[in-house]
């Protein structure tokens, strides 16, 4: 397990990434988030995205089921993460979909030719994790890459709110050292118990008040995401304006953060916050107080090449184009807003929300559908998008910026390879929504529900719940009783199943 490997350049090779779902980075999403800030977007039909760090590929699949029009390339140098994102794609069938087993040098200077220009590159966290030396290639690519008015998402951890971080990765990244011939999943768990151990002795820095939500994230974060994070020798938080030095030399220009809730500052910032901000027209200077004011951790900057803005007129009609969905019916009385950014005095139109939940619940509909509706009429557009904006930081809705006839099939037949896997793993934990163009985080009992149902055929209530049994009976990780089990399946059959339904996640009629 302590084997040394040049091709790893400091990495952690040994233990796979997690396979998630990043609803933010869909070119939908991206292209809101691009309008909202006056800018003309790439196109969402025969489009070419790449993600440099492709990392167990599910991310990339799951866009590629949900836009069959578009062409995406995945880069990896970890042989075990293209293995299983080509698994997944092949017993998928997607076909628009290439996963390459290079680094971003190789990438760089062999094969780069071989490679369109793309509309789309994403490169998530990478940039946080490693050297200078790959940031540059990283640079070079999207300099070479991007095409003129493409878009580029880079995210990182952000030393505002990371900084805390660095002493502990330090010490669990020291530690781990002494274990050469231990795998990096029973380094992170000896460096957590070391940790423990030194809090209860009266550790002074683990005492601080500010470390307390790091070691709440230390509990709920899975084993694999905390080795990668910890023990990579060139993991390092970055501050905003670091980023924005090494992407000068890609030619792009800095828009905005990949969420809409940044573009309304009002709903995460204190009104002595705003005065501050007040007259500073320097964009560059506004984000790094922003960064600071929120303790920002992870940011999502989101660059263009060449873009220009809209005219007015031209982008108030684009936004009214915009069609809302759903993802699930919301009983009013049970619906909370998730404070963004830590601010728990959201300033918000409860009201305005209510009423747009109403319309929903009934059905999806366009931006401008919506202003045509009773109540609605005397509302004006921005108040309506900040309503909008704090919905999809809730994730209660998604945004469709071209509404068109969904493509089932695809995303049906990934869904049914994300259930089989329930059966023995629980790496996959996300279905795609063909009504939205995004995904949604199912648990795995709801999963195997859907596996019962889909791939097995199962109609009766008594299987299907004994099935799920046999799957979850002494399951790590699952602590239900068999009454629980049993309820848990019940109401997944009566609710779930009629909205998976209603947003094309499955395609059959019980």
């Amino acid at each position: 397990m302590g084997l040394s490997c040049e091709w790893m350049d400091g990495y952690v090779f040994d233990v796979p990434y997690i396979a998630d779902f990043f609803f933010y980075q869909t070119p939908d999403f991206l292209n809101f988030c691009l309008l909202l800030n006056g800018f003309e977007h790439p196109p969402l039909k025969n489009f070419k995205f790449l993600e440099l760090g492709s990392g167990m590929g599910f991310n990339l699949n799951c866009m590629a089921a949900l836009y069959p029009n578009g062409e995406f390339y995945g880069i990896d140098f970890n042989p075990e993460h293209i293995c299983f994102s080509n698994r997944i794609k092949d017993d998928a069938d997607l076909k628009n979909v290439s996963f390459y087993e290079l680094s971003f040098e190789e990438f760089l200077k062999e094969r780069k030719e071989e490679f369109p220009k793309f509309d789309y590159i994403i490169s998530h966290g990478v940039f946080s994790f490693v050297s200078d030396e790959n940031k540059n290639f990283i640079v070079e690519i999207i300099k070479n890459k991007l095409k003129q008015g493409g878009v580029c998402y880079i995210s990182y951890n952000d030393m505002c709110g990371c900084f805390f971080s660095v002493p502990i990765q330090r010490l669990l990244l020291d530690y781990s050292k002494l274990f050469p011939d231990l795998g990096s999943l029973a380094k992170i768990n000896m460096g957590k118990n070391l940790i423990k151990k030194m809090k209860d002795a009266g550790c002074m820095y683990f005492n601080l008040p500010i470390m307390e939500r790091l070691f709440k994230k230390f509990e709920i974060d899975r084993l694999n995401y905390l080795a990668h994070e910890y023990l990579n020798e060139t993991w390092n938080p970055l501050f905003f304006t670091d980023v924005l030095s090494f992407m000068k030399g890609a030619k792009v220009k800095y828009v905005c953060q990949a969420d809409p809730i940044w573009y309304f500052e009002d709903l995460f910032l204190t009104d002595k916050q705003l005065d501050f901000l007040k007259g500073r027209r320097s964009i560059v200077l506004k984000e790094i107080i922003k960064d600071y004011m929120v303790g920002m951790a992870f940011r999502k900057d989101l660059y263009i090449k060449g873009g220009q803005p809209l005219a007015k007129g031209e982008l108030i009609e684009k936004i009214k184009n915009i069609k809302v969905v759903l993802r699930s019916p919301i009983r009013q009385e049970k619906f909370k807003v998730s404070p963004p950014y830590g601010n728990k005095n959201i300033n918000i139109d409860t009201e305005l929300i209510k009423k747009l939940i109403e319309v929903l619940n009934d059905n999806s509909c366009t931006i401008g559908e919506m202003m045509a509706l009773s109540g609605f009429q005397s509302m004006e557009l921005p108040n309506i998008l900040r309503v909008i904006a704090v919905l999809l930081h809730s994730r209660v809705i998604d945004v469709v910026l071209e509404a068109e006839d969904h493509n089932m099939e695809s995303c049906v037949r990934l869904n049914k390879i994300v259930a089989k896997e329930a059966r023995f793993k629980n790496s996959l934990k996300f279905f795609c929504i063909p009504e939205s163009k995004s995904g949604i985080f199912v648990d795995i009992i709801k999963r195997l529900v859907y596996d019962a149902l889909v791939n097995e055929g199962l109609k009766d209530m008594d299987s299907i719940i004994s099935y799920v049994i046999k799957y979850t009976d002494e399951r790590e990780g699952v602590v239900l009783t068999k009454e629980e089990i049993e309820r848990e399946v019940s109401k997944c059959i009566e609710e779930d199943v009629v909205q998976w339904e209603r947003l094309g996640i499955i395609d059959i009629k019980l």
